[in-house]
């Protein structure tokens, strides 16, 4: 598990590029290097596991959580946006310059994404990690 690995540079590495893809599938960018279905798998087997703690867990892997748990809950209609960077400019409304540079770096900040519940947090998918990160860290 990222969580887990002992070497910061490889679990900086490995978060950042996990976190890419889900902001690939939230902005609806290529995804040929995984489908959803396998994306959804790895969070609930590998991060989701029972077994991790999130002791050690730096920004990056927080963040890379966060974007799993944002897009896969999307996806299910759990949640739904209420106000984010690309939705601005989706709707034509002019950006600032600090969202439109989140969009050419091809990145979401996912603080920044408004999100609003339609189901109660527990049936929300991965919800258990987001509250083991909240005591472990």
């Amino acid at each position: 598990m990222i969580a887990d690995n002992p070497i910061v540079g490889d679990h900086t590495s490995v978060s950042v590029w996990l976190r890419s893809i889900c902001d690939d599938f939230l902005l609806g960018r290529d995804t040929s290097a995984t489908t959803y279905e396998e994306l959804v798998s790895f969070y609930k087997d590998t991060i989701c596991a029972e077994s991790n703690n999130f002791v050690n867990l730096n920004l990056e892997g927080y963040h890379c959580i966060q974007g799993f748990f944002l897009l896969i809950n999307l996806r299910a209609d759990k949640l739904v946006v209420q106000d984010d960077d690309v939705h601005r400019a989706n709707s034509g409304r002019v950006l600032e310059t600090w969202e439109a540079s989140t969009l050419t770096y091809k990145k979401l900040d996912p603080d920044l994404i408004q999100v609003c519940t339609k189901v109660a947090p527990n049936e929300m998918e991965g919800i258990q990690v987001l509250w083991r990160v909240a005591i472990d860290c």
